[in-house]
């Protein structure tokens, strides 16, 4: 009978011990928030009306949004819908190279981008390494072969997955310092920290640079129609 007893005893210990670790556990929470949802959606994907980088900072207002997508052959693929928030720029849509002027003055921002359907991140690297060569962003050197080597290990990207890229800065003042995180799936997969505006603001080029192929161009005029 004791050693019955024992038993259980061991197995309730142990259960008990099962139950604390689960309710213990939390899942990883994402360092930027969306929210809440805007009454508008492309392709099915909710816009945001903010995000916020974290509790100590103010929340970020959407102030465009776009879909990118990619001809093969001959048919159109949608990739993501891209949405820029900030709350110090100063937009000038007037031109793409305004807008990325404005964005890049008016730090912080954040860029997300929601997938829209599950895509090989072997295809995504080799459209970032596009994108690079076009706006002579040596690919093979740091700070974008780093950058690339992080997305190739973030691994396939599912549909409706977020990547968020949130730029700094340390001030307004000649000579400030910058820095941009990259997460997905709740946690930083690349950063910089620190570096010159030069070396960080040319990653809005993903975005806002010249343009790699058609699809990139049609999300540039999207940005520059902010309003559904």
């Amino acid at each position: 009978m004791k050693k019955l007893m024992s038993r259980s005893s061991a197995f309730a210990v142990l259960l008990a011990i099962l139950i604390q670790l689960t309710l213990g556990s939390k899942p990883t929470q994402a360092l930027v928030g969306m929210g809440p949802d805007a009454k508008k959606d492309i392709q099915d994907v909710k816009l945001s009306e903010l995000v916020k980088i974290d509790e100590s900072t103010p929340s970020l207002p959407r102030l465009t949004q776009g879909l990118r997508s990619k001809k093969v052959v001959f048919a159109w693929f949608s990739v993501y819908v891209a949405q820029v928030f900030s709350s110090n720029a100063k937009p000038d849509f007037s031109s793409i190279v305004k807008l990325k002027e404005s964005l890049t003055k008016g730090l912080p921002v954040v860029v997300s981008m929601t997938f829209v359907r599950s895509v090989d991140i072997g295809k995504i690297v080799d459209g970032f390494e596009e994108g690079f060569k076009e706006n002579a962003m040596d690919a093979i050197k740091p700070p974008y072969s780093d950058f690339l080597a992080a997305i190739k290990k973030s691994g396939d990207v599912k549909d409706r997955q977020k990547f968020f890229f949130t730029f700094l800065s340390s001030g307004p003042t000649t000579g400030e310092k910058r820095s941009l995180s990259v997460e997905t799936n709740g946690k930083e997969i690349f950063s910089l920290k620190d570096q010159t505006p030069e070396s960080v603001n040319s990653f809005f080029n993903i975005w806002l640079g010249k343009p790699s192929d058609s699809g990139l161009e049609k999300l540039q005029e999207a940005f520059l129609k902010p309003e559904l």
